[in-house]
C-alpha cells in the first residue's frame, strides 16, 4: 500500500470522487481546501453559495445604477473630448505666440485667449478628476 501523497488534476468527476480525500481549489485569486472527496466538495460549495446570497442585500430595482453610470460614462468623455479641443487650441494659439512675437497688440490678445482657455482647460481637469474618483 502506498503511504504517500498523489497529486492530479482531473475532468472526470467519479475518479476524482474515488480517489481524493483532500480537493485543492484555486478561484478569483483564493486558495481553498476542502477535507473530502468530489461530493464533500460539491456540498460544501453548494452551502457557500447559499450562505452568501443570504448575506447579500437584495438589490431594489435591476436597472437602477446602469442609467447613472451610462450617464457618468457619457460626460466622462464629452469631458475628455472638450479636454482634447482645447488642447488643440491651446497649441494653435502658443504657435501663433510664437509667431506674433514683434506684434504687441495681437501678441496681448492671444495671451489673452490662452488664459481663458487654460482657465477653462484646469476646471475641465477638475471635474474629470472628480469622476474618476467616484
Amino acid at each position: 500500500m502506498f503511504g504517500g501523497s498523489i497529486i492530479f488534476i482531473s475532468h472526470d468527476k467519479h475518479f476524482i470522487n474515488k480517489f481524493a480525500q483532500r480537493i485543492f481549489e484555486l478561484e478569483d485569486g483564493s486558495f481553498n481546501v476542502y477535507e473530502g472527496n468530489y461530493d464533500y466538495y460539491l456540498t460544501k460549495k453548494q452551502a457557500l453559495i447559499q450562505q452568501e446570497k443570504i448575506s447579500k442585500p437584495v438589490a431594489k430595482k435591476p436597472f437602477e445604477g446602469k442609467k447613472e453610470k451610462r450617464r457618468n460614462d457619457s460626460k466622462r468623455r464629452f469631458v475628455e473630448q472638450s479636454i482634447k479641443q482645447l488642447e488643440i487650441e491651446l497649441d494653435i494659439i502658443k504657435k501663433d505666440i510664437e509667431k506674433s512675437v514683434t506684434d504687441y497688440e495681437k501678441l496681448l490678445a492671444l495671451m489673452g485667449q490662452k488664459d481663458k482657455l487654460s482657465a477653462q482647460m484646469e476646471s475641465l481637469y477638475e471635474q474629470w478628476l472628480e469622476m474618476e474618483e467616484e
